[in-house]
């Protein structure tokens, strides 16, 4: 019984505790759910490790923190937050917060280059440093003849580094360097009987330079050495550093031979020798030539420089004979022509044959040759030897005569008929051709009239000869003008090429002022774009060819008609103070500008102009009401174009001074047309009904 009893009481014990330990347990877990399952929040701390300070931050849990603005340090980049300050895991901002956390900072430091520019001395590596950090004195760099000063902020080295200071920014130093003497040797040279030498100066530590190898005759240089019992060659790549003598090794050589060789000049054949460098040639018995003493032998072709046998040879040599002419027997060719040109005579020496001289010529002949008699029986052969006096004859067969065409180009002038010239004889000069408005200049050789033709000369083929025209300007006055604007348009007669270059392309042309009566020869100035006669006394103006002719003033003349037809060009005209009684500009479409005043207009016809930039016409500048000239009439019809209607272009000033029965149209101009006090467009103008007529 008791037993059961203590088996029960352990049970019940047992119970006790796992109920007591379920309980814990129970209580554990509500109090994690309650933890985990109710509304709480976390909070997120930044450590920025020597940053700028970072607010910590309250996050709910389960969600994430929020990154926050990268915080600043100066000489660092800031390379985000890391979950542990070992700054290995770093931390993600999407993840959610579900404890307490703080967060590291990690930074990476800002790093600057520091070169070194060594300004001719051993090249420097260059440095990367730390904001902030100092850089590190590089060993000094080496320069041959020269010692270092220490390292400059500045190219001019003005400033120099110091190492103790931060660095905080790339920076780029440089070499300062004080020159300093250097040592200097001399090295000597020992030719040993070759031509001379001259000695170097050689800084210590540097290479003499191997001069150029001196010459020995009947020796091969062998090298520069540095005893003189000739063991121990010199190395030129080596650095010389103390005075230093070298010595030449000379190998001698087989002797050097030369050839002598001779030219005798027409003598007889001399053998050439062969002479060793250094001895003398042997001098050859004397050659010989007929009709000559020997000289003796030269050195040059010139036979200035005469050879010594006693001079040493050291090259080849070639020797040229000279020779004295004997006196010889000399023997008078002389040639008869018979009637053609005349052939100098010969001096033959005795046994020499003469020359054949050039055939001459005789017209209308062909040369046989030379005969030895007048009968002409006997040929003469120049191969053959001259032992006498001798008269020789040409001998002739007469041809056909050669007749050549000589015509004429009269180049626009009158047709003038081709001659047919025997050859030799001179053409005729044909009557001078006409043509109108010129003056002939005579017949030339050349289509482009540069050598003149000569009547006297004898006609040797066909010729063409070229009629050369000018044109005599009239007027004195406009002749001189041109003259002094393009002087070498005239030639000797005073004709002006109507052809001429700066004539027929002339763009503009001004006369104002200059007395002219006549401008006669205006015409042939076909590319004329402005002319500027004003000034003048002209009576009429013919510039119907002008038809480039864009500007034309004309004023200040006694003109009493112009005709502008055919200058369908025109753009501006002035031909105010004149005698014209009309003016007709109805096809001058392009006319814009007009001044034509004090004038005697009563028809006037502007139906060619559908733009008006500027227009004077008032008929007297000078005439007044109640004037007695009745020379002056105002204007009786006026004839516009009709685009013009209900435009402001054509003025009626009619309460200006000349208003007596007439119509005064004074200067427009778009810009001023508002001080006018009435317009009037129209057709034509009655003055006396002052009406338009349309």
């Amino acid at each position: 019984m008791y037993e059961k009893n203590k088996e029960r009481q352990l049970v019940s014990s047992v119970i006790s505790f796992i109920l007591l330990l379920l309980m814990c347990v129970g209580i554990y877990i509500a109090s994690s759910c309650s933890r985990d399952d109710g509304p709480g929040s976390w909070e997120v701390s930044f450590e920025s490790n020597g940053g700028a300070a970072v607010a910590s931050q309250e996050v709910a849990h389960g969600a994430p923190a929020n990154a926050p603005p990268p915080p600043l340090r100066d000489g660092f980049t800031f390379g985000g937050w890391y979950r542990d300050p070992s700054l290995n895991e770093a931390h993600d901002f999407t993840v959610t917060v579900t404890g307490d956390l703080e967060l590291h900072a990690k930074w990476d430091p800002i790093l600057f280059t520091i070169s070194f520019e060594s300004n001719g001395g051993a090249a420097v590596a260059s440095q990367e440093v730390a904001h902030g950090t100092l850089a590190k004195a590089p060993p000094p760099p080496l320069r041959d003849g020269f010692t270092f000063g220490g390292w400059y902020r500045d190219p001019s080295l003005n400033k120099a580094h110091d190492f103790t200071v931060t660095v905080t920014g790339d920076l780029e130093l440089h070499a300062k360097w004080d020159m300093v003497a250097p040592v200097l040797h001399t090295v000597s040279f020992k030719s040993n009987g070759g031509g001379a030498v001259p000695s170097q100066e050689v800084a210590h530590g540097t290479l003499a330079k191997a001069p150029p190898s001196p010459l020995r005759e009947g020796f091969t240089f062998g090298g520069w050495y540095r005893d003189p019992s000739l063991n121990k060659a010199h190395d030129f790549t080596v650095a010389v550093t103390g005075d230093l003598e070298l010595h030449a090794k000379w190998d001698m050589v087989a002797p050097v031979l030369h050839t002598v060789s001779f030219k005798s000049n027409g003598g007889g054949a001399v053998t050439s020798q062969e002479v060793a460098h250094g001895a003398p040639a042997n001098a050859p018995p004397p050659p010989l030539r007929d009709g000559f003493t020997f000289g003796g032998w030269y050195r040059d072709p010139s036979l200035n420089k005469a050879h010594d046998f006693t001079v040493a040879v050291t090259g080849d040599l070639e020797l040229h004979a000279k020779w004295d002419m004997v006196a010889p027997v000399l023997h008078t060719v002389s040639f008869k022509s018979n009637g053609g040109g005349a052939v100098p005579s010969q001096e033959v020496a005795h046994g020499a044959p003469a020359n054949a001289p050039p055939p001459p010529l005789r017209d209308g002949f062909t040369f046989g040759g030379w005969y030895r008699d007048p009968s002409l029986n006997k040929a003469h052969d120049f191969t053959v030897a001259v032992t006498g006096d001798l008269e020789l004859h040409a001998k002739w067969d007469m041809v056909a005569p050669v007749l050549h065409t000589v015509s004429f180009k009269s180049n626009g002038g009158g047709a003038v008929p081709s001659q047919e010239v025997v050859h030799g004889a001179p053409a005729n000069a044909p009557p001078p051709p006409l043509r109108e408005g010129f003056t002939f200049g005579g017949w030339y050789r050349d289509p482009s009239l540069n050598k003149a033709h000569d009547f006297t000369v004898a006609v040797t083929g066909d010729l063409e000869l070229h009629a050369k025209w000018g044109f005599f300007v009239p007027d004195a006055n406009f002749r001189a003008a041109i003259k002094a604007r393009i002087p070498d348009a005239f030639d000797e007669n005073d004709l002006m090429d109507t052809a001429h270059g700066d004539v027929v392309g002339r763009r503009s042309f001004d006369v104002r002022d200059s007395g002219i009566a006549s401008l006669r020869g205006i015409e042939h100035f076909t590319d004329l774009e402005s002319l500027n006669c004003s000034g003048n006394n002209l009576t009429e103006l013919e510039i119907s060819d002008n038809t480039n002719l864009r500007s034309l003033n004309c004023m200040s003349n006694d003109i009493v008609e112009l005709n502008l037809s055919s200058n369908l060009a025109l753009i501006s005209l002035n031909c105010s103070v004149n005698k014209l009684t009309e003016l007709n500009v109805s096809k001058n479409t392009d006319l814009v500008n007009l001044t034509c005043n004090d004038n005697r207009l009563i028809n006037v016809d502007l139906r060619g102009m559908r733009r008006i930039d500027n227009l004077l016409l008032a008929p007297c500048l000078s005439f007044v009401e109640g004037s007695n000239d009745n020379n002056i009439n105002p204007i009786s019809t006026l004839k516009i174009h009709e685009s013009l209607k209900n435009r402001t272009e054509i003025i009626n000033a009619k309460q200006r001074s000349c208003v007596s029965g007439g119509l005064t149209i004074a200067t427009y101009s778009v810009s001023n047309e508002s001080k006018f006090d009435y317009t009037l467009v129209c057709s034509s103008y009655d003055p006396k009904s002052k009406n338009c007529l349309n």
